[in-house]
């Protein structure tokens, strides 16, 4: 089965795949709403004087070392500027022939194709970047519809990356999913089986289990996994703002759960993250006792890095006796920056679904005060499962 291995190659998502490359200030590259064959393209101009230099896009692409693989795209030009494509991996670099035979200046769209084999010892998956080039004279270029076909990879060092509205399934044959996710959902990758791909997800326990994604629906992200539990449990966090917690497979009032979904889908265990219980003062109970809660004091800001729980309104506080709490609500930190810190946090905010849940948020909050942006509770203290600091 063979799928589409560029990510965006309409344009239409600007520069959300594509990043851009230019070597002087007058090389300039746009992303257009029109001036394409149909709709969006990418428009790179390159100046008349002086040293011409380059404008060009690029993205990195998981493909297969000895594989052949055909590049198509379409492109028109004005002036006497060259177009033309690179492939490289690490020092190895392949460059198409010039196109300028084939794109008469004012000419319309034509489609050009670009054939390569892959360097690198063979059979291995190997990170690609594509770039497509105008430069070696003045002149302006269009591109539009870039197409790799193959047999898509993933590399097990990156993110997977799904794309808008996407369908994720609950086996790697049947047709139940849990929802349809967002644009940039992120998930460890963790195989593939039946050709789906297999991701790592939670549960409510903290537990790893599993899930699956068609492969033409998600792809291998720029974004590297990190080595520790925290970090790609924030990674994840954010990638999932908006949803609500039964479309990852929790039931109720999900905000503590969260947390320990969260652990699972990283597929890193720590065994200071307690996941008992669902319920919030069970959580502070545990890290009260254990000596891993800092309780805010109002005179001045609360440490507070990422990977600290966020616990709010906690009523009947008493550290010498932490059987008598009661915590209303929890968010993941997932940053900080001055006084501020920012969290993700689920059953936050928005209407109330059909199961009585709300979104998860992003939540910016107050060290000092406790005081949030959105949901309007006060952060009473913060849990440090992962150390402080």
């Amino acid at each position: 089965m063979t799928n589409e291995l560029i990510s965006d190659g309409g344009f239409s998502k600007r520069d959300a795949y594509w990043k851009k490359s230019t070597w002087y200030s007058g090389n300039i590259v746009e992303f257009l709403n029109s001036g394409g064959q149909a709709g969006e393209c990418v428009k790179l101009t390159v100046p008349s004087v002086g040293d011409p230099g380059q404008s060009s896009i690029f993205q990195h692409i998981p493909l297969v070392s000895g594989t052949n693989y055909t590049l198509t795209f379409y492109a028109k030009r004005t002036g006497s500027v060259d177009v033309w494509a690179e492939v490289s991996v690490g020092a190895s670099t392949i460059y198409s022939s010039s196109f300028i035979p084939q794109l008469t200046d004012g000419g319309n769209y034509v489609m050009l194709r670009f054939s390569f084999t892959v360097p690198g010892t063979f059979g291995t998956i190997v990170r690609t970047r594509l770039r497509l080039i105008a430069g070696s004279a003045g002149g302006t270029a269009w591109f539009d519809s870039a197409t790799i076909s193959g047999e898509k990879v993933f590399l097990s060092n990156k993110y997977v990356e799904t794309d808008s509205n996407v369908p994720i399934y609950r086996t790697s044959t049947g047709e139940i999913t849990y929802s349809r996710f967002p644009e940039n959902s992120r998930f460890v990758y963790a195989g593939i089986e039946n050709d789906r791909v297999k991701i790592r997800f939670g549960n409510a326990s903290g537990a790893l289990t599993f899930a699956y994604i068609k492969k033409a629906h998600c792809w291998s992200s720029e974004i590297e996994l990190e080595d520790y539990g925290e970090e790609r449990m924030a990674t994840i966090a954010k990638s999932l703002v908006g949803l609500y917690g039964d479309d990852i497979g929790l039931g109720g009032q999900y905000c503590e759960s969260f947390i320990h979904w969260l652990k699972g889908a990283s597929g890193i265990e720590n065994t200071d993250l307690y996941c008992d219980s669902n319920i919030c003062g069970h959580a502070v109970k545990y890290y009260v006792t254990n000596n891993l809660y800092l309780a805010r004091n109002g005179s001045t800001p609360l440490f507070m890095q990422r990977g600290h729980l966020a616990y709010y309104d906690v009523s009947n506080y008493n550290p010498s006796n932490p059987e008598n709490i009661k915590a209303a609500h929890v968010g993941f930190v997932v940053d900080t920056e001055g006084g501020n810190y920012y969290a993700v946090e689920g059953n936050a905010v928005g209407a109330l679904n059909t199961n009585n849940q709300q979104k998860i948020g992003y939540i910016t909050g107050d060290r000092l005060t406790g005081q949030v942006d959105q949901h309007g509770r006060t952060m009473h203290g913060a849990a440090h499962p992962y150390g402080i600091g």
